[in-house]
């Protein structure tokens, strides 16, 4: 990985993202996240988004590893990321942007 391979990274300024590792046993969610090398290797970095029901992390710094991820979701803003996370019936309210 070289600095010019983080040129070419999606840009997730002012989104709210959605990282599963491995066979999605582990998520989290990640406001802004921005990549950066450390020790030769890619992280995505940011604060963790709020999440229910503990919430423990909320706001905290977060780093996951890119070569750890499997999938991502990309959510338009903390508005749409807490209404598809909400109950059910705010679920079903929220509308994917096309």
């Amino acid at each position: 990985m070289t600095q010019a391979d983080l040129y070419s990274f999606p840009e997730f300024a002012d989104k709210i993202v959605g990282f599963y590792c491995g066979t999605a046993q582990y998520s989290v969610a990640i406001v802004s996240p921005r990549p950066v090398l450390q020790a030769g290797r890619l992280f995505l970095t940011g604060s963790t988004a709020p999440r229910e029901p503990s919430g423990w992390d909320d706001g905290l710094v977060t780093a996951i590893a890119w070569d750890t991820v499997s999938s991502y979701a990309v959510f338009d803003d903390l508005d749409d990321y807490m209404r598809r996370m909400g109950t059910p019936s705010e679920r079903a309210s929220a509308k994917p942007k096309r």
